[in-house]
């Protein structure tokens, strides 16, 4: 059985058409779908509730706190492996969607291979560039003080001067993934963008969570990586299965002042880069 994990917060025209997505597809008998709400506060969960009452295939799981992106996604996880009895989880992001029309029938045709994590091809709607796999950074530590320096910097800044700084001094320098050729070839062992991840075969066997839960946002991927790579569970980045992503829609409603939302983002990306330095100096790194 597939179960697809879908965290909600707050837009429910984003969950929507994710669902929608998904059961548009065919061959869906043996799947379900299961919205985790990350206690959303604007009405939108329960709106999504009542348009998906009648199927019985839609499972509907809210949060009595938000519970970031990684304990959020677990409780979807969990309930897909160990009360629906879920072979394959695939956790994707409400920005997300799928128009592929066989990709279910793909997608069991990469698990039957036996990968225990599958990445598909992840395109990002509003500039057409391929966003999986993903180049983790040379050195977490420098990431870590880098935010510390940039969270300074936004604090001081007045809140009309913050869109000019992030567009003309932090964004040229911190791209981290470029757009090459090889991310449309498939390989194995790459860590893959946290937007859609496919869990299977051994790991959904053995692990009753899915992410690190120690991180609220950000670095996920990274973790998971390492942990997957640690542990021999096997990766693959599979361009032959597809969605598409309206990126960061989710978390621009929520902060809706550039400032204030750079600034959220920074706290969160520096408590998960300590977090990836703490398990990389305890278990080395891959």
């Amino acid at each position: 059985m597939i179960s697809f994990v879908i965290l909600h917060y707050p837009v429910s025209a984003d969950t929507q058409k994710c669902i929608d997505s998904i059961l548009a597809l065919p061959d869906t008998s043996d799947c379900s779908i299961v919205v985790v709400d990350n206690h959303s506060d604007n009405g939108s969960f329960e709106e999504i509730k009542k348009i998906y009452s009648y199927n019985t295939n839609v499972y509907m799981i809210a949060n009595k706190h938000n519970e970031g992106f990684a304990r959020g996604n677990n409780v979807g996880y969990s309930f897909s492996r160990d009360t629906l009895d879920a072979d394959t989880i695939v956790i994707i992001n409400n920005d997300c969607f799928i128009d592929q029309s066989d990709f279910i029938i793909r997608l069991r045709g990469i698990c039957k291979q036996g990968y225990d994590l599958i990445g598909p091809d992840i395109v990002n709607i509003k500039d057409n560039k391929h966003q999986s796999p993903t180049n983790p950074p040379a050195d977490y530590k420098k990431d870590y003080s880098h935010y510390s320096k940039l969270l300074t910097i936004y604090r001081a800044l007045p809140n009309f001067a913050a869109q000019v700084f992030y567009d003309y001094v932090e964004k040229p320098r911190s791209a981290r993934a470029k757009e090459d050729s090889h991310k449309i070839l498939r390989q194995t062992n790459v860590q893959l963008h946290g937007a859609c991840l496919i869990f299977a075969n051994q790991f959904v066997k053995n692990e009753e969570i899915a992410f690190n839960p120690n991180t609220f946002l950000y670095l996920e991927e990274d973790l998971l990586f390492q942990y997957c790579m640690r542990n021999d569970y096997s990766i693959v980045f599979d361009p032959d299965i597809k969605v598409k992503h309206n990126a960061s829609s989710s978390t621009n409603a929520r902060h809706s002042g550039f400032k204030k939302r750079r600034i959220n983002n920074l706290q969160h990306l520096k408590h998960s880069a300590s977090i990836v330095i703490d398990e990389i100096s305890r278990y080395g790194r891959y």
